[in-house]
């Protein structure tokens, strides 16, 4: 009882706390730029009973149904005022990621010290504090995925398969109906799933088919990159109008040599063969992961290498522990981290990139830090043993 109410005090401290210093305002208040402006036109359709716009499916926006009906119920409470709404909502949904975080990295290390370095690398992101001040579905969709990571690894940390699946697959639903990458998390779910969850009966050679499981997935990995850029080359290839509007907008991303859009240092020649599409598209995975641009500030630049330095160097850390230990629970739950993040890094890289779309994904980057944060307490305890018990 006494650690149950440890727990909820620790929680709730970590919930007010991000929702003090992410309710900072920004730039003055709530920002409708960009496709919050698309969204308040399709809301306004909305209020007016016309779900035509959103149900849209050559453009998607159907993926995009929960925050525009959000957006439509904000208006009709506060006509003059719901951007202050959504902003307030995006703020409650970045204190409850928060608390989801902090919450499983205490159970999955047992270390407060961990929680803590998940709670501190959190409350500093700027990536996660920026664009909650938007009318965008970020804060809301971050929640929603990082509830779905959850979902996915609890069973691996307990150490026992869930009841049901339906937790899982209701977050899973509700974030492909937020944003368009929430279909693809269905992938790493019920590959973690597959690949990790402790099983009913126990099997002959389980590495044996874990195997055969990453092989075909690396099969069916690189036929979607064959069969994307034949049809990238030449969108009149594909034979339908649904998603033509965003197959036409990928080639022509692609036809300039964009890999970050909007950051044309990144640019390159744009490509002719087959190879140059291919190595673009490594390149678009390689700099989901980048933090330092010319088109940055100097103090941008610096902010961003104070805070992601040490946040890479602790996954590092994590992925040596993982491979070193012989916790068979924390090496699947590292593998199940890069797994989730190497999906999300590799679907952009078929699509389009910016360095917002990797804001969703600093909840697993930050778990993965916690679990390297872990990884090197028990490193520098152990050798201290070791020390202590080599002096006579």
């Amino acid at each position: 009882m006494r650690e149950r109410a440890r727990s909820l005090s620790g929680s709730a401290f970590v919930f007010f706390t991000t929702l003090l210093i992410h309710g900072i305002p920004l730039q003055g208040g709530p920002i409708l730029a960009g496709d919050g402006i698309l969204y308040a036109s399709l809301a306004d359709r909305v209020m007016r009973g016309d779900w035509s716009g959103v149900l849209d499916s050559s453009r998607l926006l159907w993926t995009k149904a929960i925050f525009i009906a959000l957006v439509a119920s904000a208006k009709s409470v506060a006509p003059a005022g719901w951007p202050i709404l959504i902003v307030a909502m995006n703020i409650i949904c970045s204190a409850v990621t928060a608390t989801l975080i902090v919450s499983f990295v205490r159970r999955a290390t047992g270390s407060a010290a961990a929680a803590g370095v998940a709670f501190l690398f959190y409350v500093t992101s700027f990536d996660v504090y920026f664009w909650n001040w938007f009318v965008m579905t970020d804060s809301l969709y971050t929640l929603l995925a990082t509830a779905a990571f959850i979902l996915t690894a609890d069973p691996i940390v307990a150490g026992k398969r869930p009841r049901s699946i339906l937790p899982l697959a209701s977050c899973l639903l509700l974030t492909a109906l937020t944003r368009p990458p929430g279909a693809a998390l269905i992938f790493p779910a019920v590959l973690g799933a597959v690949a990790f969850w402790p099983r009913r009966e126990v099997h002959e050679g389980p590495d044996r088919q874990r195997r055969l499981l990453w092989l075909i997935v690396l099969l069916v990995m690189a036929g979607a990159v064959l069969l994307r850029t034949y049809i990238v080359r030449d969108p009149d290839r594909w034979p339908s109008d649904w998603i033509k509007p965003k197959i036409v907008q990928f080639a022509l991303g692609e036809k300039a040599g964009e890999v970050v859009a909007g950051q044309p240092s990144t640019y390159v020649v744009p490509p002719t063969t087959y190879m140059d599409h291919f190595e673009l598209q490594a390149s678009r995975f390689v700099r989901f992961f980048q933090f330092l641009t010319p088109e940055f500030s100097r103090r941008h630049n610096l902010m961003n290498a104070l805070y992601f330095v040490p946040l890479y160097a602790l996954g590092l850390f994590a992925i040596a522990g993982a491979i070193r230990t012989n916790d068979r629970k924390r090496r699947d739950l590292v593998l199940l981290l890069l797994l989730w993040v190497a999906a999300l890094a590799y679907y952009h890289a078929l699509t389009v990139l910016t360095w917002r779309y990797r804001a969703p994904l600093m909840p697993e980057l930050i778990i993965l830090a916690a679990c390297g944060a872990d990884a090197l307490r028990s490193t520098i305890a152990s050798r201290r043993a070791v020390t202590i018990e080599s002096v006579p």
